[in-house]
């Protein structure tokens, strides 16, 4: 299939003038109109752009103003959405300790207020509280794969050592993970100094949580009895890593950055997430991201004053954390100059332009002209590229219509080609055609081998079902049948080469490369089959007759390519693999399945899918057998019982090619799949087979 055309329209205004001659008397009245009238046209277009410019920079400055400050005031809600219960709980755990609701010595008591604390609210991470004797109690959620589990310590301090004991929860029950001794002293931890240095609370210069090694923050509020006497500190913790997700979701532009940072410059929240290096938290001043290093540098240099910064090719806008936060932190907006002042100055460039152009009157007329039949053809243009990639939308360009007589004679000629190919396209491979016309090249005989995946699917008694239904009503169970099936198909990659009457063919891993062409082509078979019994179900409340079939799979080179003669031919495949493919398929009939696969097939697909191994079968005019395997389930889908089962069956075969046959009847029998098997078995077991038999079913017919 070839074809492409192109229509060029090209507009040349052209004017010529004459200069008259000074005279004597004054100008000619032609030029001089001219020269004001291109003077003022000139005067009036230059202080239009550059009105138009300075608007849009003002324009522009007030746009990012406001950027900055949404996403500066977005990520300080987030930040105190995150960390707003923290003192709360702290207080609340306070407040029932003074009320006599929970006592600090009772460890047991604690370690349970302290899980509920962890579980009420989902962002803390840890729950803890440390007292004057460096007893250390907590709750804290740790990661175990994908899943958070809630774990808790009771850590007593007794001999400058530190008795450390840990549980975790696993179902009902809290199972003892840790019994040791270590050096660990919370007394000597950052959120100590700020809680009994506070009296309301405080928060806790970010530094690195042992447990995990990752960069948080804490809010530490102090413990003390009536008589002002310190019992201990509560402390809440936050791990830093949701702060850079959120900062990652944001949108600034195409390349701009909000970072979250603490008064030290420590970085708190980054959009690529937080890196800790050499055992402490990463500085903006020294980050690897040059342009946060020099945004923070910039507000050194402005005595950490909240505004906008000039930095280099960036524009940097810093906003403090209000005070009653209590958060002492900044949030840094960074962007590039380009993409903020880049479309006014490219807009004033094109502004001279213009005012280059319109210089006579007479070519902005053309200039109008030309744009018109410009855009004209540049929709037909673009619809005629997207029909060249054999894109066939539905949108119709008559419906549009356009100045030109031409143009619109052109769209309704296009609207045809589109329609004649949508009909065109359900004779062909679409995938095909549009890999064809995607390199350019005119589709020519010839081929090569390529790995691919071969699937044939045929209705079982359909010669008997043809003498029995209504043509009408077969036609129509037909179609909703050969719906489903290139539904399923073109869903999992592959493509329909052909309908064989009452047999349908297709292949997966051409013509585009498919790395996973045997899985993808099996998942279409189950979803195929599924959907195959699903209409069996529905036949009689519809008024059709069923369509029950069997699927065959193979996986092997073949020659891709387009076969036939010079004036027709067909992309289509060829080889050994294809013809094993439909002989599986028959192979159904003998083991009483309804999908089977070749060996090749079971290998690559083995470890996502169930297969199960029915039996070595030797194909007529062959000298190997293969192993001829049913396609069961998805492996995850999979009970451990029919799994146990495939593995009996598995075990059994074994048996019966070592000649064990009685070992094999035994075996065979505890499965649903024991026919064909135990009858082979069986008459062995009174024949024996010749000493040249390797365990395989040779095949009488193709």
């Amino acid at each position: 299939m070839h074809g492409g055309s192109g229509l060029v329209i090209a507009a040349h205004p052209k004017s010529e003038g004459v200069i008259e001659p000074r005279m004597r008397r004054g100008f000619p009245i032609n030029s001089l109109l001219t020269a004001v009238v291109v003077a003022l046209i000139v005067v009036a277009a230059g202080g239009m752009a550059l009105s138009a410019y300075q608007s849009m920079t003002r324009s522009l400055d007030e746009t990012w103003d406001r950027l900055a400050g949404s996403m500066a005031e977005r990520t300080m809600q987030e930040a105190n959405f995150l960390l707003a219960l923290a003192g709360p709980a702290g207080r609340l755990s306070e407040e029932t300790v003074d009320d006599g609701g929970l006592d600090p010595k009772d460890h047991e008591a604690m370690l349970s207020w302290l899980e509920h604390g962890l579980e009420a609210d989902p962002h803390v991470t840890w729950m803890a509280w440390a007292d004057i004797a460096g007893t250390y109690i907590a709750a804290y959620r740790w990661p175990e794969g994908e899943e958070l589990r809630i774990r808790k310590t009771l850590r007593l301090r007794q001999d400058g050592k530190t008795w450390h004991r840990a549980w975790e929860r696993r179902g009902e029950r809290w199972e003892l993970i840790e019994d040791k001794f270590t050096d660990y002293d919370p007394r000597v931890r950052p959120f100590w100094d700020a809680a009994t240095q506070s009296e309301e609370g405080a928060w806790v210069d970010p530094y690195l949580f042992l447990s995990r090694m990752q960069p948080g923050v804490s809010w530490a509020l102090p413990s003390r009895d009536g008589d002002n006497v310190l019992r201990g500190v509560w402390i809440v913790d936050f791990e830093c890593g949701p702060l850079s997700d959120y900062l990652a979701g944001l949108d600034v532009g195409r390349s701009g950055r909000v970072y979250l940072l603490d008064h030290l410059g420590q970085v708190v929240g980054h959009p690529e997430g937080l890196v800790a290096g050499n055992g402490q938290i990463l500085r903006a001043g020294d980050h690897e991201d040059a342009q946060l290093s020099q945004a923070w540098l910039a507000l050194e240099q402005g005595d950490f004053e909240p505004g906008v910064y000039d930095v280099g090719d960036r524009l940097a806008s810093a906003h403090r954390f209000p005070e009653e936060s209590r958060v002492p932190w900044w949030v840094l907006v960074v962007v590039p100059k380009d993409e903020l002042y880049g479309p006014a100055t490219r807009q004033a460039r094109r502004s001279l332009v213009l005012t280059v152009g319109v210089v006579l009157l007479a070519m902005l007329a053309g200039l109008i002209f030309s744009r018109q039949l410009s855009s004209a053809v540049s929709t037909v243009e673009a619809e005629m590229n997207r029909v060249a990639r054999f894109e066939l939308s539905e949108v119709s360009l008559a419906e549009t219509p356009s100045l030109f007589k031409e143009i619109n004679a052109l769209a309704s000629a296009h609207d045809r080609m589109k329609q004649g190919l949508r009909s065109f396209g359900r004779y062909v491979p679409q995938k095909l055609v549009a890999q064809l016309l995607r390199s350019g090249t005119a589709a020519s005989l010839g081929g090569g081998v390529r790995q691919v995946t071969v699937l044939f699917c045929e209705i079982t008694a359909f010669d008997d079902l043809i003498g029995a239904a209504e043509p009408d009503t077969l036609m129509r169970a037909l179609s909703d049948y050969l719906g489903v099936l290139n539904t399923h198909i073109d869903a999992n990659g592959g493509t329909v080469a052909q309908y064989l009457g009452d047999a349908t063919m297709a292949f997966w891993g051409a013509p585009d490369r498919q790395e996973d062409h045997a899985l993808q082509s099996c998942r279409a078979a189950l979803a195929m089959q599924a959907a195959i019994d699903e209409l069996a179900g529905l036949a009689q409340e519809r008024g059709l007759p069923p369509l029950p079939s069997t699927l065959g799979v193979n996986t092997g080179d073949c020659i891709v390519g387009n076969i036939g003669a010079a004036e027709r031919f067909a992309y289509s495949i060829l080889g050994d693999p294809v013809n094993t493919a439909a002989r599986i398929r028959g192979l159904n009939k003998v083991y009483g399945t309804t999908l089977l696969i070749g060996e090749t097939t079971a290998d690559r697909v083995c470890g996502k899918l169930l297969v199960r191994p029915v039996d070595w079968v030797t194909m007529k005019g062959k000298a190997r057998p293969i192993l001829v395997h049913e396609l069961l389930t998805d492996v995850a889908a999979a009970p451990n019982a029919l799994r146990e089962e495939v593995n009996r069956y598995a075990e059994a075969l074994r048996l019966y090619r070592s000649r064990e046959f009685e070992a094999a009847i035994q075996l065979f029998r505890e499965t649903r799949w024991a026919e064909p098997l135990v009858s082979r078995a069986e008459s062995f077991l009174t024949h024996p087979p010749p000493a040249a038999w390797d365990g395989s079913f040779t095949m009488s017919t193709k």
